[in-house]
């Protein structure tokens, strides 16, 4: 089991072909991507996490622990945003 203070985030800013941007903590390592966004009581407007896989593939996301409400965005190989899900901490995978 992973300590969330043993696990660390950088941050980066990506942004939208629409001007749109958000600062995103990168969630690259098997130990940042089973931490997410757990036990976490705020996420600041204009602020996520961006979890990257390699090699890409089709994945569940479920709400384990997140306390907070969020939407979960899904990006195709080119970084074209293809579906948006809004999750409450209560449901299971997606």
């Amino acid at each position: 089991i992973v300590e969330a203070k043993d696990v660390h985030f950088p941050k980066q800013e990506i942004v939208f072909d629409n001007g749109t941007s958000l600062k995103v903590e990168m969630a690259t390592s098997f130990e940042q991507r089973a931490q997410g966004l757990m036990n976490r009581k705020t996420l600041a407007e204009g602020e996520g996490m961006l979890f990257v896989f390699d090699p890409p593939e089709v994945l569940s996301f479920w709400m384990k622990n997140t306390l907070i409400p969020l939407s979960i965005g899904f990006f195709r190989v080119n970084k074209v945003l293809i579906e948006v899900k809004d999750m409450e901490p209560s449901h299971g995978p997606v």
